[in-house]
């Protein structure tokens, strides 16, 4: 079922999530709230002008803050550079996203909780996905990062239970993949075990640092 969600609601939504991820991981609850206030003022800014593209909202920057749509199959218009803070989220209905070339930047729990959703394949332009942006996506079984894939939020993909594969594009200098493991380029960091790895996992002989929460919710590991 696809709800049309006020301002308020979003940010009811979201503080209910950022304070549900914060809490499993020990952190304040002053430090859970300045993260929600960091967000609730993304979803004031977006309030902008924005250009009739139904059944998507997008402003004169080439920013995506809204779909009213219930595709099964979503195509993201050209010319879209950002998908906006909560722009999907809750979105039960679609299970697949062709996105543009040009996107450089899906921001906070852009399509967090897109529940039938089953794989992510992110355009060779894009640059960043930002905290939670994917998170509870619980039947993606990929991702593939681009070429210029250069920084990846906190829990971006929080509660992915189905994860078992990050592959990156073998030209980016950021990161790299090692069988579904996200490195950085060098191989010395694991930064993410997708959460729906199960058994053994063999990291690459050249491992020097595992990232922070590279293993969180990694309940099959």
């Amino acid at each position: 079922m696809i709800i049309k969600l006020t301002k308020s609601k979003k940010v009811a939504i979201i503080m209910s999530i950022m304070l549900s991820v914060t809490s499993a991981n020990g952190f304040s609850m002053i430090s859970a709230l300045n993260i929600n206030n960091d967000l609730t003022n993304k979803i004031i800014k977006n309030e902008t002008k924005d250009i009739n593209t139904y059944p998507f909202k997008i402003d004169d920057q080439g920013v995506l803050i809204e779909y009213h749509g219930n595709d099964i199959e979503v195509v993201i218009p050209a010319g879209v550079k950002k998908i906006a803070f909560g722009a999907f989220i809750n979105n039960d209905k679609i299970e697949k996203i062709i996105f543009p070339e040009g996107l450089e930047i899906i921001d906070e729990c852009a399509f967090y909780g897109c529940s039938s959703l089953k794989e992510i394949v992110l355009p060779e332009s894009l640059e960043s996905i930002g905290r939670l942006a994917f998170g509870n996506c619980i039947n993606c079984k990929k991702v593939y990062l681009g070429e210029k894939f250069k920084s990846i939020g906190e829990f971006a993909f929080w509660k992915c239970d189905s994860l078992r594969y990050i592959d990156v594009n073998k030209d980016n200098k950021d990161y790299s993949s090692y069988k579904g493991l996200l490195y950085t380029s060098d191989y010395h960091t694991l930064k993410l075990c997708p959460s729906g790895m199960s058994k053994n996992i063999r990291l690459i002989d050249s491992t020097k640092v595992i990232g922070e929460y590279a293993f969180f919710d990694c309940k099959n590991v």
